[in-house]
């Protein structure tokens, strides 16, 4: 998309006064494409048509390498469980942790369900099944989770709050950060 078409969509009433925000972060020549839709989407409110969103996208995108994978919509902001993940990795390459994960499915994924604090009510009789053949695999057979029963372990509370903070914010337009 060019500029001249974001620019359209900048003055899009729903928009109002962020419309100028979001424009200086287009501009802003010391940010990263990532940071520069990461600061973009704190801006936007689910409300916000999402034509909106779409076009922003696609402007902060335009010049994207697609050598680089697909353009990220969603950024970790340090509020998610990805820290622990990274230190359950340690030292490990992307390419040691996907090796892990496929010549050990047991070992990491039961790692990473202990790093993001995942309490089954019962637990997985295995991590993965292979029984019926690799066609018909199945991922924590006989595992049960209530998350209702679950709100308070801290595990489901911190993906469950980190969703009801960015609906918040986006909704009421606050920056106000509401730490569960």
């Amino acid at each position: 998309m060019d500029g001249t078409a974001s620019l359209d969509v900048l003055s899009d009433p729903a928009l109002g006064a962020r419309g100028q925000t979001i424009a200086a972060l287009l501009a802003d020549e010391t940010l990263s494409t990532p940071q520069r839709w990461q600061q973009i989407a704190a801006q936007l409110r689910p409300a916000d048509p999402f034509s909106i969103h779409q076009a922003l996208f696609q402007a902060v995108y335009a010049d994207w390498d697609a050598d680089q994978g697909p353009p990220p919509a969603w950024i970790p902001d340090g509020q998610t469980p990805t820290p622990q993940i990274t230190a359950l990795l340690g030292d490990r390459s992307f390419a040691e942790g996907h090796r892990w994960s496929v010549e050990e499915p047991e070992a990491y994924w039961s790692a990473i369900l202990t790093a993001l604090q995942i309490h089954f009510n019962t637990p997985p009789s295995s991590i993965l099944s292979v029984e019926d053949g690799v066609e018909q695999a199945r991922w924590l057979p006989g595992a049960r989770l209530n998350i209702a029963e679950r709100i308070d372990d801290g595990g489901v509370l911190k993906w469950i709050c980190s969703a009801v903070r960015i609906a918040d914010q986006y909704a009421s337009g606050s920056s106000t950060d509401h730490r569960c």
